[in-house]
């Protein structure tokens, strides 16, 4: 897995990955730096910052409509 890791973050400049171990075990988290976007993972097919971001965006515009939609 550490080469997937490896293959993933030299795709693009802005992304990194950081793995821990601790006493709960491995802990990996990846991040986006363009995407402003990163997740714990357990496998490389669980990435999907992309996905995440619109997510998030999409609750942030929610969030903004309803906030000015009272003036």
């Amino acid at each position: 897995m550490l080469n997937e890791l490896i293959c993933w973050q030299a795709e693009k400049s802005s992304r990194s990955v950081d793995i821990s171990i601790n006493p709960d075990g491995l802990k990996i988290w990846v991040y986006d730096f363009d995407l402003k976007s990163g997740q714990y993972i357990k496998s490389v097919r669980e990435i999907n910052l992309e996905q995440q971001t619109e997510a998030n965006e999409r609750f942030e515009l929610e969030r903004l409509k309803a906030k000015y939609a009272k003036e």
